[in-house]
């Protein structure tokens, strides 16, 4: 629904829930800084949420952030989104 593709790093479209991994390196120009913005308002206005982390996050606190990820899921309405195959790295959400 959106003229521009977006990549989530995770997703659980069964929940419409995505997870990104901001990386300071990545974040480092503007450009790529309202590009996240733009990918986070199409999510919401779409019915997702998204759940920001740090690459620090994952690579020293991953164990401890499932529960609240897990609390997170456990309050989103299920949906019928899958998941379907674009190529070998792209994948495409089916509503």
């Amino acid at each position: 629904g959106h003229k521009v593709r977006f990549r989530f790093d995770f997703c659980l479209p069964r929940y419409k829930f995505a997870i990104e991994v901001d990386g300071f390196g990545y974040h480092r120009d503007l450009k790529s800084f309202k590009r996240d913005r733009e990918k986070q308002k199409h999510a919401l206005i779409k019915g997702w949420v998204v759940h920001r982390l740090t690459s620090s996050n994952i690579k020293n606190e991953f164990h401890a952030l499932l529960p609240d990820i897990k609390e997170m899921i456990k309050h989103r309405i299920q949906s019928e989104a899958t998941i379907v195959p674009v190529g070998k790295t792209w994948c495409s959400l089916k509503e």
